[in-house]
Parts: C-alpha cells; structure tokens; sequence
C-alpha cells in the first residue's frame, strides 16, 4: 500500500511566482525587523543582490516539505545568512553554524559602504568660485 500521507515538496521556482508567497512576503518584510538566524538588524532598503539584502526564508526548508506561504515558517534574514542556511533546518545548521554565520556578517558589515545620497544637494553649485558670475564690484 502506498504511502497516502506523503508530504509534499514544492518547488520553488514555482513557489515565488504564487500570489500568496508574494503576499507573505510582503507581510514577513514588513513584520519582522531582525535577521532570524544571526539576530542582527536588517536593513531593508540594501538593494537585493548584496550580502546585507533582506530575504524572507522557509524556517523549515521546502526541499523537506516546509509549507511554502504560512506565516509561522517565513523569516527574514540577510542574504548572506539564507545562502549559509540554504536548504538545511536550524538543527542541522546547529550552534557552529549561527556562528559562522553571525561572522559572515560581521565581515559584511565592516565592508558595506551604503551611499545615501542628498539630491537636493548634490548639484548645488552656490559657493563654487568656478561657477559664481563676476559681480560689478569685482
């Protein structure tokens, strides 16, 4: 007899275009402050692609059956600390794990340089000798 109780493995590929992944990410982005598996803060406006980005993670992996879109298996994470995790459980990455992954971080953060730049300001030329008129008293 055939095992009616297997649990199902969803794909991810498939999972991030769902309607709801994007609706509990959303939710997990705007819900949760603080990477969950280094405990560092997560600064949401990293552009995506960088080790410091925000993620949203299944807790427990898809590849193992996790639910794809429930609120209690969504986290968010830094980049970094997703592609560490990849498809492991927090057992199987135990405590040396979280370690190595909070020095990742550490690392990270000591080389990230976030330009924050002031466009209001950036193209004032007032106080540029170069660019000022010559007045009549000159």
């Amino acid at each position: 007899m055939e095992d009616e109780y297997e649990i199902p493995v969803y794909d991810p590929a498939t999972v991030r275009k769902h309607p709801l992944w994007r609706q509990a990410r959303a939710v997990v982005l705007s819900r949760d402050e603080i990477c969950y598996l280094c405990g560092e803060y997560v600064d949401k406006t990293v552009k995506s692609g960088e080790a410091l980005a925000p993620e949203v993670d299944h807790i427990y992996p898809l590849a193992l059956g996790g639910h794809p879109w429930s609120l209690d298996n969504l986290a968010l994470t830094h980049r970094l600390c997703n592609n560490f995790k990849h498809d492991m459980t927090l057992a199987q990455l135990g405590q040396r794990g979280l370690e190595v992954c909070k020095r990742g971080i550490a690392q990270a953060k000591a080389e990230y340089v976030h330009y924050d730049y002031d466009f209001a300001t950036m193209f004032d030329t007032e106080g540029d000798d170069e660019n000022d008129e010559p007045t009549e008293e000159s």
